[in-house]
């Protein structure tokens, strides 16, 4: 009963199972298909499976049992629908844009969906697939130039079926790759090639931009094309695609192809007679990176000079007629020369010129050579690095240019009034004058680091300052610097430094100016010692002592937030009042009157500890064990706990690390002093109080008992026993019922024992806490029953 079939994707595998039948010891699967199959299987269990179906038919299955002898009757018919066919008639065709394969099919029966893909080959291993409830789908990843089989599956019940009979795709031609163009710098053509399409047939577009926004496209079935005639200065993009059976590629990625860059404009020409420089300047020239401008003279002289900007200077020789040209370049072409340009350069002005300086008085004195065709006046003009100027006139060949602006760069140039050249800017003969002298000189030092930082004023603008630091041995730190601050970072602790600046050019020093002295930072105090006076209560601390420390200051930081702090001149400091049972980490500084050392290193030193107190003492009168407790002293690392007897030389003891120690082992009838010491990591924690306790009283001894026919009581004695105050006789029968009798002294009489019974008797002694052990025992028996009638 219960028949069921699944289906199983593995081989188109149906899955039967039943219900088990009483006294069935095997089974027959029988399928029968509509097309004629038949599958059949036989099994002890209750399941079967039945492979290589074929694919959407239809079977009615059942189920017959078996025993050992006999055939039952078989289930009632199963209708089972095996897994799906794949689709028929599949048909692709290409879209050339997009390069993407549309494939359709005939519908299997009993379809969920359908997946068409493309068989991996070895240029491309992967798959490129589309799914579909309909009869149709789209592959839109294709790769270009590639030959693909595409299968269809059909999905149904989670199961693939066989795959469809493969049909080709070509995908679209691939574009041509190696695109590259070369460009002719004499005429500006350009020539544009790629590799040729190992595909045959095909056609190539070429595709054309100019910078200016205009395109075109030309066709060609060869692998180059001459593209001209081109202006020169102009970038040209280029791209190319490849067009065989119906479709054309995509286009290959551009590239930028320059022609020559055109001829600089607008070439013109400054002069400047006191250095005879010549500076030209152009218009740029479309997409050149660099410039050469060259310069040739009457006499045939060819300088020249190269830039990536627009303008150059040359030096030329005075009073010649020249000509100029520009030739703009890019990466791959140079331009044609520029219209030249013809000049006439500077006048010759009287040469030979020397100066020199009297540092003192700040003063050029100037010679020169003088010449026919000058005037009997001559100028000498200093020309200062800031645009200022002196000058002197003489009739002779030398003068003396006074007024001059200390620390600065001058120009030397010697003209008449003859000689026409407007203004002279600058010359080739330069000299310095005298260096400003610094004021104003401050230091600002930054005591943790020791680094100075060195400021002045009145710095000429062209001289060098030479900032020295002079340490109090003599040893002199000397640094140059064109600015008008310096930083010392290198100076040693606990030092005092004079600190001076020279203003200096190449032929002349100024005075010293002097800041006032400076103090490094305190060195760091080293090997702290720390030694704690446990009796007095002091926390000592020493040092060695700090080169340029005149006071030092000592720091405890305890474990517990208690913090100190002392102060001395000396290399040593005492605490008298550190907080008990803390760590205290301990450091020193060193201080002058401006800066403080850094840290030293830290030492840690444990103070003495807090004391405990609160002392209990319970004695166990059975073990005669002392059971003390306390409560605990912060910093104490053990106790112990002793107990020490009045009367004899005893003394007992016990340690722990907690609060609470037993004394065992405590002779009877004692009394004992007790009393608890504590242990810190240096220092000991001594007793507060202590407390008597008196052990349980020994065990009378000596016992004797008087008994007597005539009466059931009984007289018991004993001798006295240590630690005992008063006792108690006792006689016990035999089921457990006692009489006793209470005594100050050593013997005392029980009454009304029970007649004709066994006892046993014995005596203890008693104080104030504890019943002592009992003395041995005495076994008697009281006087017979009375016989009466």
């Amino acid at each position: 009963m219960n028949v069921s079939a699944s289906l199983l994707c593995d081989n188109n595998t149906a899955v039967v199972s039943w219900q088990h039948s009483p006294s069935a010891m095997s089974y027959t699967v029988m399928a029968s298909g509509r097309d004629g199959d038949t599958k059949r299987c036989t099994t002890n269990t209750t399941s079967c499976l039945l492979p290589n179906m074929h694919c959407a038919q239809t079977y009615i299955i059942t189920v017959t049992p078996f025993s050992k002898r006999c055939k039952g009757r078989e289930s009632l018919p199963r209708t089972y629908l095996a897994g799906p066919c794949p689709p028929t008639n599949v048909q692709v065709s290409l879209q050339c844009v997009g390069n993407v394969g549309h494939v359709s099919w005939t519908a299997a029966l009993q379809a969920d969906m359908y997946v068409a893909s493309t068989v991996p080959t070895k240029k491309d291993k992967h798959f490129h697939n589309c799914s579909s409830v309909e009869t149709n789908c789209s592959i839109t990843d294709l790769h270009c130039s590639e030959t693909h089989e595409v299968i269809v599956v059909t999905i149904e019940r989670g199961c693939a079926s066989e795959p469809s009979t493969p049909v080709i795709i070509e995908t679209v031609i691939c574009p041509p790759a190696g695109l590259m163009g070369v460009t002719s710098c004499s005429n500006n053509d350009i020539t544009v090639s790629w590799d040729p399409s190992p595909e045959s047939g095909v056609d190539y577009f070429l595709y054309k931009q100019n910078y200016t926004g205009g395109t075109a496209v030309d066709n060609t079935t060869q692998t180059s094309q001459l593209i001209s005639p081109l202006p020169c200065g102009e970038i040209y993009t280029f791209a190319v695609a490849a067009a065989v059976s119906g479709c054309t590629s995509v286009f290959s990625q551009q590239i930028e192809t320059e022609t020559a860059p055109c001829p600089p404009t607008n070439l013109t020409v400054k002069t400047d007679c006191g250095t005879n420089m010549a500076t030209l300047s152009w218009s740029r020239s479309a997409f050149a990176t660099s410039y050469t401008a060259t310069v040739t003279s009457d006499a045939g002289r060819v300088v020249s000079c190269s830039t990536n900007t627009t303008s150059c200077s040359v030096t030329v020789d005075c009073g010649t007629n020249d000509s100029a040209v520009v030739v703009a370049s890019s990466a791959t072409c140079d331009s044609g020369a520029s219209a030249p340009l013809t000049f006439t350069s500077a006048p010759c002005l009287p040469d030979n010129v020397q100066a020199e300086l009297d540092c003192n008085l700040n003063t050029f004195a100037v010679r020169w050579q003088g010449g026919t065709g000058y005037v009997s006046v001559y100028t000498a003009i200093a020309i200062g690095s800031d645009g200022t100027r002196q000058t002197c006139n003489s009739t002779e060949t030398q003068c003396s240019i006074q007024s001059l602006t200390c620390g600065l760069l001058y120009s030397i140039v010697i003209t008449t009034s003859s000689i026409d050249c407007g203004t002279i800017e600058a010359s080739n003969y330069k000299l310095h004058s005298a260096p400003c002298t610094p004021d104003s000189v401050l230091v600002d030092l930054q005591c943790s680091t020791n680094v100075a930082s060195v400021t002045w004023g009145n710095s000429g603008p062209d001289q060098s300052q030479v900032v020295t630091a002079v340490d109090s041995r003599g040893v002199t730190t000397t640094r140059n610097t064109n600015s008008s601050n310096y930083t010392f970072d290198q100076l040693t602790c606990g030092n005092k430094y004079s600190i001076s600046v020279v203003g200096r050019t190449d032929t002349c020093s100024s005075k010293a100016a002097v800041a006032k002295q400076l103090n490094t930072a305190p060195c760091v105090p080293t090997h702290v010692t720390v030694q704690v006076d446990c009796q007095a209560g002091i926390t000592g601390v020493t040092w060695d002592a700090a080169l340029g420390a005149a006071s030092y200051t000592v720091y405890a930081r305890g474990s517990l937030g208690h913090n100190a702090e002392c102060n001395n001149t000396d290399t040593n400091c005492n605490f008298p009042n550190l907080a008990c049972g803390q760590d205290y980490n301990i450091t020193v500084v060193a201080r002058h009157d401006t800066c403080v050392s850094l840290v030293s290193e830290s030492t840690v030193a444990t103070t003495g500890p807090c004391p405990h107190g609160g002392l209990k003492t319970t004695v166990d009168c059975n073990s005669n064990t002392a059971v003390v407790s306390w409560t605990p002293g912060r910093g104490i690392l053990y106790y112990n706990a002793s107990a020490d007897a009045f009367k004899v030389v005893h003394k007992q003891t016990c340690s722990t690390h907690s609060s609470s120690c037993n004394i065992t082992s405590l002779p009877c009838g004692e009394s004992y002093k007790i009393n608890v010491n504590g242990q810190g990591q240096k220092c000991p924690s001594p007793a507060q109080d202590w407390q008597k306790v008196n052990t349980a009283p020994c065990a009378p001894t000596r016992l004797r008992v008087n008994s007597s026919c005539e009466s059931n009581d009984i007289v018991v004695s004993w001798q006295a026993s240590r630690g005992s105050d008063s006792y108690i006789a006792v006689a016990e029968n035999t089921q457990g019922r006692r009489w006793s009798c209470n005594s100050s002294s050593t013997s005392c009489q029980i009454s009304g024992l029970l007649c004709g019974q066994k006892y046993k008797v014995y005596a203890v002694g008693v104080d104030d806490n504890c019943v002592g052990a009992k003395s041995e025992e005495k076994m008697i028996r009281t006087g017979r029953y009375l016989i009466w009638s």
